[in-house]
């Protein structure tokens, strides 16, 4: 979200200090201008209309405007979430690397040695030791902390999955509907192309609810790879699911300090 400074348009006119006047009023002389004189701005200057709307007047509607406001909030909550988890998944990846890297090995000392130097074999009889109950601690370290990794995963998709969920509400998609439409998908065998290239993407719901019932595209797009199917969708299935409402063009208006979304979307409307 970024300002627009206004350029203004200013006259001819200045305003001299009594230094500057007596100069001025010498005829061989031209006046010279005062770094330090007032500009004044164009009276027939037109000031730029804001574009600043109450949320209030925007959405009239109170009970839309509650579940509009709801569902911002949970996309936040979700959001933040997310971030925390990302952070913390990158922490425990990294400490679980470390535990994993080899140490040195030690073996057990040979019996021989014990009586060709008992003092040097009691010394290395307690360094491995020590060796094994080091070893030990390292290994329930990095077991529990590849268990955290992954409970931290599955929560992160959780957490993306329940975003996903809050978009689709946004967009007035009733959960029973994106449930067939995400099983007409998976079905198509591309449930980790949607995991991988969907569930993340703002439009994501949109397009798995497209792609709902169209057994043709859906076959189509089962014999590509992922990479010719995501050209597919931005080339053929976006323009279609973005398209600006006909009624009301969405022009960048701000809605309680906020600007509305440049991504668009289909025309749905909050049930």
């Amino acid at each position: 979200m970024s300002d627009h400074d206004s350029d203004l348009n200013t006259d001819d006119s200045f305003e001299f200090s009594d230094d500057v006047a007596e100069v001025v009023e010498q005829p061989q002389q031209e006046p010279q201008e005062s770094e330090d004189a007032p500009v004044e701005q164009g009276k027939d200057e037109e000031k730029p209309k804001s574009t600043y709307v109450d949320f209030d007047d925007a959405v009239p509607d109170p009970d839309k405007r509650q579940r509009v406001k709801e569902r911002v909030a949970e996309l936040y909550r979700n959001s933040k979430k997310a971030e925390k988890l990302e952070a913390e998944l990158e922490k425990a990846n990294a400490r679980l690397k470390e535990l994993e890297n080899p140490v040195k090995e030690l073996t057990m000392p040979e019996v021989d040695l014990a009586f060709e130097n008992p003092e040097e074999f009691k010394r290395k009889s307690e360094e491995y030791a020590h060796y094994l109950a080091e070893k030990k601690q390292r290994d329930d370290q990095a077991k529990a902390e590849g268990e955290r990794v992954k409970a931290l995963e599955q929560e992160r998709f959780n957490s993306r999955v329940a975003t996903f969920d809050s978009r689709s509400k946004e967009l007035g998609i009733a959960p029973k509907v994106m449930e067939e439409a995400i099983a007409s998908v998976v079905d198509a065998g591309m449930a980790q192309f949607v995991t991988d290239n969907l569930l993340d993407d703002p439009n994501g719901p949109a397009v798995v609810h497209y792609l709902k019932d169209k057994f043709d595209v859906l076959h189509e797009l089962s014999q590509m790879n992922d990479y010719q199917r995501a050209m597919y969708i931005e080339r053929n299935i976006m323009p279609k699911i973005t398209q600006p409402r006909k009624q009301s063009p969405a022009p960048a208006t701000k809605v309680n300090g906020f600007r509305s979304s440049e991504s668009g979307g289909q025309d749905y409307t909050f049930e």
